[in-house]
């Protein structure tokens, strides 16, 4: 696992966010996106997958939502030079997963 997106306000939201980022090619809000992006690439490879994360966090309704991006390690980074850039309260971080603050309920 390369970044970790959380904070989301609810678990719907979350679980609506992973399923555009995972196909993108056929969510209503990204396929125009996606098309009108030079050079992103096959959307199978990782690069191609963080930016496509950033076209979504720069987009409503995630462009609205209090997120944290961790990413697990500062050696994927350089695939961000092309993306836009991120709403100033969305907070990025670099850290390992087990140090993430994040709560997890049992359930």
């Amino acid at each position: 696992m390369v970044v970790v997106v959380f904070g989301f306000p609810s678990k719907i939201s979350a679980l609506q966010f992973e399923w555009e980022w995972q196909n993108p090619t056929r969510s209503r809000r990204m396929q125009d996106k996606i098309r009108n992006c030079s050079n992103i690439g096959n959307l199978y490879l990782l690069r191609a997958k963080i930016r496509v994360l950033y076209e979504m966090l720069s987009m409503p309704p995630w462009r609205r939502f209090p997120l944290r991006v961790n990413w697990n390690s500062s050696d994927h980074q350089e695939y961000v030079i092309n993306c836009p850039t991120l709403p100033i309260h969305i907070d990025i971080q670099t850290a390992p997963i087990e140090q993430l603050d994040v709560y997890i309920t049992k359930g």
